[in-house]
């Protein structure tokens, strides 16, 4: 405890004794790593002190110290503070930035470097509820856009951060537009074999990032750029796609899946399905986190004619089985799987892994679904009407499904959620006639 209360104590100090923005947050961001060993206590405590400090004392001088050259500094204070630890202090802090950055002129944008811009970008979007970091964000997506040498200078990191940050307003234009001159670059970078030098991750980020606006074609140009960079390092006899996390993959499927019908993504997701496979004869298909595991099964549904697709999804329904213990698993992880193992209902594999998951629906009780996933739910287990699980878990389904609509619950399901509800209750229109002929009516 004396350790904890010396580091905490110095930690303190360090940020209090600071002389201008870049001691302060060089103390901020060594402080933060090291307190994190400490407990969540005395690091939170730090990073929420941190954060009304660095509002009070430093953003209020924002602008000239960017003309200083010392945006980097608010840049790393604010991705620091922004984060979970920093509470409510590090939101102000965050949103007291991002309203400077919104009012930002073209002249002072410029004096912010592309990896100071890639902070605030994702800084921001941790704040998705505040309006003050959507006009921050907005701003940095404008410059982007109309300033095409800051993105040419930019590396990979800068530019997945970027694009997750512009991703997190996909209603906005200006976000829309700057990731569609972010994938220009990308796209550029495909024809002279510079994606090489990007990172695995920020390829990731890249295609996650893209892949929310699957009808711009330069967000799909880019995507596809990714896509035969992928197929060319799968390619090495070697090393394949060994070096991959788990999560990069994961994110890579999920967005080629939004261009299911293009070459280029398809080649490029049955590498990857290949690379699971291969994992899975090693017993490595434990590395994969229960979120991973349910996106590349919803993103190999996407390709049910693909033998390696069926076969990959086989093989984590066997890891899913494996694993027993599903109630690791959230709603929306054991939705997407279920939604993807009815891709090849006649699997044994996929069978047996959906009646787990019926199983646990019925464990934890329908009420801990949102209707999104009841409807996911209820259309997979209908796939298999002989099955008892399967009946018992849509039989407890629809009488949640009446339950909430006594209660006026059920009033954002889309048409397409209602049809696969009554699709799925008429595969038992004894048991479940009461909640089909109930949605029959409203529709």
């Amino acid at each position: 405890m004396r350790s904890q209360n010396t580091e905490s104590n110095a930690a303190l100090d360090a940020i209090y004794f600071a002389r201008g923005i870049v001691e302060f947050s060089r103390a901020v961001v060594e402080h933060d790593k090291r307190l994190q060993q400490a407990g969540e206590r005395g690091h939170a405590a730090f990073m929420q002190k941190a954060a009304a400090q660095f509002r009070s004392q430093f953003v209020t001088h924002f602008e000239d110290d960017i003309r200083r050259g010392r945006s980097w500094g608010y840049a790393t204070a604010c991705n620091a503070v922004s984060r979970q630890a920093g509470g409510q202090e590090g939101v102000e802090a965050c949103k007291a930035v991002a309203a400077r950055v919104s009012q930002l002129p073209s002249a002072s944008m410029r004096e912010l470097k592309p990896d100071a811009l890639a902070l605030f970008a994702t800084s921001f979007g941790r704040h998705q509820q505040s309006s003050t970091c959507r006009n921050g964000t907005i701003r940095i997506a404008e410059f982007c856009r109309d300033d095409a040498k800051v993105l040419r200078s930019a590396n990979s990191q800068n530019l997945s951060l970027l694009v997750n940050g512009f991703s997190k307003w996909t209603q906005e234009a200006e976000t829309r537009e700057g990731t569609e001159a972010v994938a220009r670059v990308v796209r550029g970078a495909g024809r002279s074999c510079e994606l090489s030098d990007f990172n695995q991750k920020h390829l990731a980020m890249l295609v996650n990032g893209f892949s929310k606006w699957p009808d711009a074609p330069d967000c799909r140009d880019g995507t596809f750029a990714i896509a035969s960079e992928v197929l060319r390092r799968a390619a090495r006899r070697e090393f394949g796609l060994s070096d991959f996390a788990p999560q990069t993959l994961a994110n890579l499927v999920n967005g080629f899946s939004k261009w299911p019908e293009e070459a280029d993504s398809r080649e490029a997701t049955l590498a990857i399905a290949n690379d699971v496979l291969r994992r899975d004869r090693h017993a490595r298909l434990s590395e994969f986190n229960h979120q991973n595991l349910a996106n590349l099964v919803n993103g190999f549904s996407k390709w049910r004619d693909a033998p390696e697709c069926r076969d990959a999804t086989f093989a984590i329904a066997r890891e899913v089985l494996r694993r027993a213990e599903l109630f690791h698993f959230n709603p929306q992880e054991l939705a997407n799987l279920v939604n993807g193992f009815t891709k090849w209902s006649d699997g044994r594999n996929s069978r047996d892994a959906t009646f787990a998951i019926a199983g646990e629906v019925l464990r934890r009780g329908a009420r801990h679904f949102e209707n999104q996933h009841l409807a996911m739910l209820v259309n997979g287990f209908s796939k298999w009407p002989d099955a008892r699980d399967c009946r018992d878990a849509t039989l407890a389904i629809a009488g949640e499904v009446l339950r909430r609509d006594r209660y006026a619950r059920l009033s954002e399901l889309t048409h397409q959620q209602v049809a696969n509800l009554v699709n799925g209750f008429s595969k038992w229109p004894d048991e479940a006639e009461l909640a089909r002929r109930h949605f029959c009516d409203r529709g």
